[in-house]
């Protein structure tokens, strides 16, 4: 054999026994079940909705009147901007959830939706 073919065997050898390889089924983990929210965490979203749905509210109006104001101040030329700001205005969730409160508060548990 060749100085370089040994080289090469001992280099794979060596990178096996490290793990420079990666795993085969190893490289996936296992989906969890989703933590419920507790009792608190619903309360706490109830509290907040006081505040974030009237907030919600008033943002939506101004992004409206905004958006509004854009179409007809160039006179419809920039419709799509008008649009946007509506849209960033409004959309979006406009209620928290227990479950969002949950996620906010533990990270590493949140549920992908």
């Amino acid at each position: 054999m060749g100085r370089i073919k040994q080289l090469g065997i001992v280099m794979l050898v060596v990178a096996v026994l490290v793990g420079g390889l990666p795993p085969v089924a190893g490289a996936q983990s296992s989906a969890e079940a989703p933590v419920a929210p507790s009792a608190g965490a619903h309360v706490a979203a109830v509290f907040s909705n006081v505040i974030y749905i009237p907030g919600k509210v008033v943002t939506c109006a101004v992004g409206g009147v905004l958006g509004v104001a854009v179409m007809v101040g160039t006179l419809g030329a920039s419709t799509d901007a008008g649009a946007v700001a509506m849209k960033a205005a409004c959309g979006g969730k406009w209620v928290v959830s227990g479950q969002d409160i949950h996620d906010a508060i533990h990270p590493e548990s949140a549920s992908k939706q």
